[in-house]
């Protein structure tokens, strides 16, 4: 899975295995996804504190979506994909193509 196990209000993710990299690369050269490289760390905000982190975390390859994370979805339902989503009042909202 592209999203990081780990707790983020990031929505980013790592490639854990070689396997699962090279699709990324494959996402990256569509246009769909990018490596994102923002100043990562932590933030306490009760104190007030941020904290980046260590060299072995912040050198970890983090992906995003380009321009957003459904470009990823979108290129992977294919060029005669058009989903339309709808719903009815109380009713589970359903996905049509």
């Amino acid at each position: 899975m592209l999203l990081s196990s780990a707790p983020s209000p990031s929505p980013s993710g790592t490639a854990k295995t070689p396997a699962f990299q090279h699709i990324v690369d494959e996402w990256a050269a569509a246009g769909c996804a990018a490596e994102w490289r923002g100043r990562f760390g932590v933030l306490d905000a009760a104190a007030g504190v941020y904290t980046p982190e260590g060299s072995e975390a912040a050198s970890k390859q983090r992906w995003v979506g380009t321009p957003g994370m459904s470009s990823i979805a979108k290129h992977l339902a294919g060029p005669n994909t058009s989903p339309r989503f709808s719903s009815v009042p109380g009713a589970q909202p359903t996905l049509s193509t």
